[in-house]
């Protein structure tokens, strides 16, 4: 189910990139340059056949002034009568219209290659999009893989103090006391250790368990079985060290472990 959410997301997230690209391209009416001089050129002597053109078709003053320079110095040169006048650019007849001299040029033709990637030009909107993305599928992928699913049911987190040992899985145990280890909590240890022994022994039908039933109750339950002295002995373990409160270093808990191990393996714990 959440799979398919984030595979929905990044869908949706796609198209919404890829209408705003779209957008991008209709309002970025780029002039293209070679277009503007044929334009400006095509219109520079309309209805001016003699003199160097309309001014405002010029980049600047200078450029114009020039170019006004050279048609009279052209004109004073090779006056013919004839209407005709020569210039440093090219020639022209009076009576007629200057040649378009747009057909010299010729504007690139338009790239009609796809854009490589869908995140060209998405601009300042674009990538705040894409952030909220990015942290919308590591939310989901948090999700996914932090409140993992066991059997199909979510599986929250245990409660040692009201849940019945038998109803504890095996590999949670594990995975709490590696975790305890792992952290110096030799208290915690020896607490899931016991939890251990009592899940077996009602696993057996050795002892019936009970929230409100005390260790002494099942010390009952246990007695006349081969078993009991070594239960006894991780009774007062996890008494002492439990209930007591006391704190305890890597060393003692190494010298009480075997007590505990060898208990789980004749009980058949592993």
């Amino acid at each position: 189910m959440i799979l398919n959410k984030i595979l929905f997301h990044i869908f949706l997230f796609l198209q919404i990139v890829t209408v705003y690209g779209q957008e991008e391209d209709l309002y970025n009416h780029r002039l293209d340059e070679n277009k503007w001089d044929d334009i400006r050129r095509s219109i520079r002597y309309e209805n001016q056949p003699e003199g160097a053109g309309r001014e405002w078709t010029y980049e600047n003053q200078e450029e114009y002034q020039r170019e006004k320079r050279r048609y009279q110095d052209g004109n004073g040169q090779g006056g013919n009568g004839g209407g005709q006048g020569q210039g440093d650019g090219g020639s022209y007849d009076g009576g007629n219209e200057r040649p378009d001299e747009s057909d010299s040029y010729s504007s690139p033709p338009p790239s009609s290659a796809p854009s490589l990637s869908v995140f060209n030009g998405l601009g300042v909107i674009g990538y705040v999009l894409l952030g909220i993305f990015i942290l919308l599928v590591a939310y989901l992928i948090y999700k996914l893989f932090v409140n993992t699913q066991h059997d199909g049911k979510k599986v929250t987190p245990v409660n040692l103090e009201d849940q019945a040992p038998t109803e504890i899985p095996l590999t949670e145990l594990q995975r709490l006391l590696q975790e305890a280890l792992a952290k110096g909590d030799f208290r915690s240890a020896v607490r899931i250790y016991f939890i251990f022994i009592i899940r077996d022994l009602a696993q057996k039908n050795w002892i019936r368990w009970e929230k409100d039933k005390t260790n002494f109750q099942y010390l009952r339950e246990m007695s006349g079985k081969s078993e009991y002295n070594e239960f006894n002995r991780s009774v007062s373990y996890f008494e002492i060290i439990w209930y007591g409160k006391r704190e305890i270093d890597r060393d003692t808990f190494e010298t009480i472990k075997p007590d505990f191990t060898r208990f789980l393996d004749k009980l058949g714990v592993h």
